[in-house]
């Protein structure tokens, strides 16, 4: 697939644009703006957001001086999917009405939204104050009234700068400066809405406090700008949710949260987000703790192929987004060194992403930045002896090498072959279907036949060619007594048949040297019959070189190769195209002077499964070339780790972002691996959380909560960052991850203590909850300490849930199913009783949504 192909190839059926809807939080109102939104960003924009919200001059040149930091600073190298936005076709500001003071108030359209959501019974039963922001603004806001009457302020950010200007003023944009990077640049430069909580001091808020920032419109960017301040010996604990629905373009979340927690007193940050796939979520956020201060996080994480990209099933190739559960893929089993068939468990509509290219040869897959792929990681904690790398699925922006099938597996069944529409001397009954001599016909055909004035096929194939004598048996088998015409340069021979011409056309054979391609059906046929269409085209067009041991087929077509490429590459050959010219020469063909029209080389190994179908005397000569080497073969890294003959390590190329396109995910049983484009993949996105806390204040503390579940293909990495700054400070960092059905759950977190953290100390404890043989739970901690006085400590626990607690649980009536949602639920109790009660029931039902099976 070509990357001016990477655009979707087929049309979308019903099913495709039922299974796009099935996102929980997809639906989108039908609202009505005060004005008409714009699009594009520029200093004519900020003045016309600081001109609607009559906003003072320090804000306005605020806005301005960091929209300059926005374009100065490159795009970051780091996270998802970042090339691919299109920050002309986003709006950066919508206001769909005033605020208003009485849910009973709210319009239809948008009170439903959060009706669907359950705002009003959150408010009523768990909250003690609600904001509600709504495209750019907030459009509702509610606070007890005994919070404000302690002097507790809770509003949305656009009001706190009207009403308490000097305190907005004061802490504004200083833990998090505009240049701090590329996106909080922008976010300061057009940010709307978002939340300010100020806590007096010595004020403990009780009851929870929550903002819910709905995006609603298509290409719509949301910039809320929350700031917390707690001051001394006070209390608060926020709650963020987040949602969108799925559209066919992308929207841009890139908020800023700014937390001060003064001496002595304690922030709790917790969030809960369901952002559809095509939303962009960029987020910096940042706490700074002071004297004695405690700042908490508590974070839940429940956790693709461009659509038209091809898997393997046992009929043959299949776009991703046409593959039906319960129908087998092929797969890579680990334990046994082989490729294997799997079934598909379901497969999932991922809105439109922006995705990159890997290539190996002629190997290309389009996938979005956290696709993972089949490769290693090194280990520089690990024992020298047993070697530092291990193997593993990497995602697609950290890819360098990768591990790829160097053979193929039996699938796809015979063409079914188009007969010409007069059928006199051609023989029926002779080829109904397509055949191992065939296809290698219509190979010598892809590289020395053409087709002339509608009746004329034509082969340049002379007396003492090593194809002539293998064509000239199976000609005779086609159009049995129908002699060709020898031309008198010794080089030509034509077949004069109207039905051989149309049989040609018809099954996808076309003319032409720069229009040649070859017809999708070759590609799902069996693989003997694949091998003998190269071998075909190679005994037609190729050659092996004196160099090394190697096949090489010249071409002025490129597309042509890069055909014959992906079909050498569903075979487990690694081909690749060098490119000599791209302009017109004269050149001397056979003795005969020519205009050559550029010129392409396809180059791939020789296979032992091509050399036993060319002609002999293309086999002597690859057979008299030197043995190539390989710079990359079947050993990993410099470990003892040797791969099975089944697969190989090669070096690969990553691009950045390309095109912004329709993307899947399937579920696949087992561990999960499937094979695309000739690259084995893991089937769902790869999740990376880490919550941050600078300890800057003597005796300050920090905690950190989270969860962690990795389904079947799913790689769930959650951490912390932990920086002290000051003595004896302390942090927690507590991690939970459960895998499932070959999920891989891990956590990565990094702990700094600064030269004069004197006495500080870290504490990191990760508990990995295992259901299966197929899963995996990782570890990895960095640790920089440059204070001689610090301390980190950090336990790892990895369980398994055991046959006599099953037993236990179904011998009182309790399903499979439910008893290990029971053990999973207990598991997580240390997180989920920090939640709020309506938090804590949502995350257990996803995890009981999970442990059914669901996707997603």
């Amino acid at each position: 697939m070509a990357t001016e192909e990477i655009d979707p190839i087929l049309k979308e059926n019903e099913e495709v644009r039922q299974l796009k809807d099935s996102y929980k939080y997809g639906w989108h109102d039908a609202t009505a703006y005060d004005e008409a939104p714009q699009k594009g960003l520029s200093h004519e924009v900020i003045d016309m957001i600081t001109k609607r919200k009559n906003e003072p001059q320090w804000m306005s040149d605020f806005r301005h001086k960091a929209l300059d930091y926005f374009y100065k600073r490159p795009m970051p190298s780091w996270g998802a999917d970042l090339s691919g936005i299109d920050f002309e076709n986003i709006y950066y500001y919508i206001k769909p009405m005033n605020q208003v003071q009485r849910w009973e108030d709210m319009p239809e359209a948008i009170k439903s939204t959060w009706d669907k959501l359950g705002i009003p019974e959150a408010e009523k039963n768990f909250l003690g104050g609600v904001s509600v922001q709504y495209e750019s603004e907030s459009v509702y806001h509610s606070t007890q009234k005994h919070l404000e009457d302690m002097g507790v302020i809770f509003t949305d950010m656009d009001s706190a700068l009207r009403e308490y200007p000097d305190l907005v003023k004061q802490y504004f944009g200083t833990i998090i400066p505009p240049n701090d990077n590329k996106f909080a640049a922008l976010n300061s430069a057009v940010w709307s809405g978002g939340s300010f909580i100020w806590v007096p001091k010595g004020v403990s808020v009780e009851v929870p406090l929550q903002a819910y920032f709905r995006i609603n419109q298509e290409n719509m960017g949301q910039f809320e700008r929350t700031l917390i301040i707690c001051e001394d010996e006070s209390w608060v604990h926020y709650v963020e949710g987040c949602s969108a629905p799925t559209y066919s373009s992308d929207s841009l979340h890139s908020a800023v949260v700014e937390i001060v927690v003064k001496d002595r007193a304690r922030c709790r940050y917790t969030t809960i987000q369901n952002w559809s796939d095509n939303v962009y979520n960029l987020v910096t956020k940042r706490a700074v703790a002071y004297k004695e201060a405690t700042m908490e996080w508590v974070d839940g994480n429940i956790g693709c192929l461009a659509q038209g990209s091809r898997v393997t099933t046992r009929s043959g190739m299949k776009p991703i987004e046409l593959v039906t559960p319960g129908e087998d893929i092929l797969s890579y089993d680990d334990s046994k060194g082989e490729l294997c068939w799997r079934a598909v468990v379901a497969k999932k509509y991922s809105g439109e992403q922006p995705v990159r290219e890997v290539r190996l040869g002629m190997r290309r897959l389009f996938v979005t930045d956290n696709h993972p792929f089949y490769s290693f990681v090194y280990d520089g904690e690990g024992a020298k002896k047993s070697g530092r790398y291990e193997l593993a699925y990497v995602r697609a922006d950290a890819l360098t090498e990768a591990i790829v099938p160097r053979t193929s597996i039996e699938y796809g069944e015979p063409w079914k072959l188009e007969m010409p529409e007069l059928v006199t001397e051609f023989q029926r009954a002779a080829y109904e279907e397509t055949t191992d001599d065939l296809l290698w016909f219509f190979g010598v055909f892809t590289g020395n036949g053409h087709i002339e004035t509608e009746s004329k096929v034509v082969f340049s194939v002379p007396t003492d060619d090593r194809a002539r004598t293998r064509l000239m048996t199976v000609m005779s088998e086609l159009v049995p007594g129908t002699e060709p015409t020898e031309r008198k340069d010794g080089v030509t021979v034509t077949w004069n048949s109207v039905e051989l011409a149309d049989f040609f056309e018809k099954n996808g054979f076309v003319t032409g040297a720069r229009e040649k391609r070859i017809p999708n059906w070759v590609f799902s046929l069996p693989e003997s019959q694949r091998l003998s269409f190269i071998a075909g085209y190679l005994d037609s067009d190729g050659c092996s070189p004196s160099t090394r041991r190697r096949f090489e087929i010249k071409s002025v077509n490129r597309w042509l190769l890069e055909d014959a490429g992906e079909i050498l590459a569903t075979l487990g050959i690694t081909a690749r195209i060098y490119t000599e010219s791209w302009d017109e020469k004269r050149v001397q063909i056979l003795g005969y002077e020519s205009v050559s029209h550029g010129s392409h080389r396809l180059e791939f190994p020789i296979d032992e499964r091509l050399l036993e179908r060319v002609s002999e005397p293309l086999r002597e000569a690859a057979l008299r070339q030197p043995e190539a080497v390989l710079r990359t073969g079947r050993i990993v890294g410099r470990s003892n780790i040797e791969l099975p003959e089944s697969v190989e390590v090669r070096k690969v190329d990553v691009t950045e972002p390309l095109a912004t396109v329709a993307t899947w995910d399937i579920e696949v049983e087992g561990t999960g691996n499937f094979v695309s484009e000739g690259f084995i993949v893991h089937n769902s996105k790869v999740t990376m959380k880490y919550p941050a806390v600078i300890l800057k204040g003597e005796g300050s503390k920090a905690e950190i909560l989270s969860v962690a579940y990795a389904s079947a293909g799913q790689h769930q990495d959650a951490g912390a960052k932990v920086t002290h700054v000051a003595p004896n400070t302390q942090s927690t960092i507590v991690s939970k991850s459960i895998s499932k059905d070959g999920g891989r759950a891990g956590y990565r977190g990094l702990v700094r203590m600064d030269d004069g953290a004197t006495h500080a100390k870290s504490n990191v404890r990760c508990d990995a909850l295992i259901l299966d043989a197929d899963s995996r739970s990782d570890t990895y901690p960095y640790n920089e300490i440059e204070e001689e006085t610090g301390s980190v400590g950090h336990e790892a626990t990895v369980s398994k849930i055991g046959d006599e607690q099953l037993f236990y649980l179904r011998s009182r009536g309790i399903d499979e199913v439910e008893a290990m949602s029971l053990i999973v639920r207990g598991f997580i109790e240390p997180i989920t009783k920090e939640l709020p009660l309506e938090y804590s029931v949502e995350l257990n039902r996803l995890i009981q949504l999970q442990m059914e099976g669901s996707v997603g």
